[in-house]
């Protein structure tokens, strides 16, 4: 059976790697989107992904120094923590808005469930807060991913050329 420290460090490891990911996802959108508002988004999303980073880092370094308390962890279904790979170059080349920011969503939703899941683990309390608080601001995220993409189709300054038939 693998320690427990090294299971642990690996979920963390899982969690620093979403979020790196996610950055990279958002900064990627910023750079190729035309739109003002949408690239001002996307780097806003980007850079609470890199804090998000950052506090996953910082409670690993913590719980894991942590020697005095005993804390088990049960087993993760590997279903239940999983990232699907992004290729990132693909998604804001080949798709328009629309596309990327359904993309968007998806990746905030699975944020969030890797996060919750995260919940149902035996942490001291310090580290359930601090997911409690990831998990709100990755709720936030796909709120204002949520609302662009109601102004978006709302406005009608979409139109997906490619459902159009003259």
């Amino acid at each position: 059976m693998e320690d427990k420290s090294n299971i642990i460090g690996i979920i963390f490891d899982f969690a620093i790697h979403l979020e790196e990911e996610n950055h990279f996802f958002y900064n990627e959108c910023a750079l190729k989107v035309r739109d003002k508002e949408a690239k001002d988004m996307f780097n806003f999303l980007a850079n609470e992904e890199s804090k998000h980073r950052d506090i996953v880092i910082n409670l690993k370094n913590k719980y894991l120094m942590d020697s005095d308390e005993e804390y088990q962890i049960g087993e993760i279904e590997s279903g239940n923590i999983s990232a699907e790979v992004i290729d990132k170059d693909e998604i804001v080349e080949k798709y328009d808005l629309l596309d990327v920011l359904n993309r968007a969503i998806y990746v905030e939703k699975q944020s969030i469930k890797l996060y919750k899941n995260l919940l149902n683990e035996e942490f001291p309390g310090y580290v359930k807060d601090a997911l409690r608080r990831i998990i709100e601001e990755e709720e936030r995220h796909l709120s204002i991913l949520e609302n662009e993409m109601k102004s978006v189709t709302d406005v009608g300054a979409f139109v997906d050329f490619r459902e159009v038939t003259y």
